[in-house]
């Protein structure tokens, strides 16, 4: 329970953050695994729209990212899971440092 506005607003900010890498993180395992992409086409599915035949791959519509992360237990070789998080990072990185247009 925080008492201060202050610490409340840095644990929701804190709490954001979290869920929004396990979605991230999540979507990458679920395009690489139920959508089969490349491991090098995950940072641009991530950031633009996937290039995912739902006809060929239906569980991909199924599940969001975040259900696959928590629930689905899906086993990945150490190999593929650290690609996937590296891709992932990569877009997250590129999601939050990415160019901003400006006039100056």
């Amino acid at each position: 329970m925080n008492k201060k506005q202050s610490l409340l607003e840095q644990m929701i900010a804190l709490s954001l953050l979290a869920y929004v890498v396990g979605v991230w993180f999540g979507e990458a395992i679920r395009d690489v695994v139920y959508g089969k992409l490349a491991i090098d086409q995950v940072p641009d599915a991530l950031l633009n729209k996937p290039s995912v035949d739902p006809n060929l791959h239906p569980k991909w519509l199924l599940y969001s990212g975040l259900f696959v992360l928590l629930k689905q237990k899906l086993r990945l070789p150490r190999k593929q899971l650290d690609a996937v998080a590296n891709a992932a990072a990569t877009a997250f990185a590129h999601l939050i440092c990415g160019d901003v247009r400006s006039f100056v």
